[in-house]
């Protein structure tokens, strides 16, 4: 079940990401940056799955993927 204010919460979150690594000012960069890491912390811890604890092998396949994917489109 998909519980809509954490999702709503990311996406703020990133937000707050893009702004202080654009043209924020240098008060809203400081006080972005002192949070925003912590945040997407929080919530990896929160929507991770006890499922990727017994099929690490394929969650790190999945990841590593996905990585590769992209460093080689760019």
């Amino acid at each position: 079940m998909r519980d809509d204010s954490i999702s709503i919460a990311k996406a703020f979150a990133i937000l707050l990401m893009v702004l202080a690594h654009t043209w924020f000012s240098e008060y809203g960069s400081r006080w972005i940056n002192m949070f925003h890491m912590p945040l997407f912390f929080f919530f990896a811890g929160y929507c991770f799955k006890d499922k990727y604890l017994s099929e690490f092998m394929q969650f790190l396949r999945k990841n590593l993927m996905e990585i590769m994917f992209f460093l080689f489109l760019f």
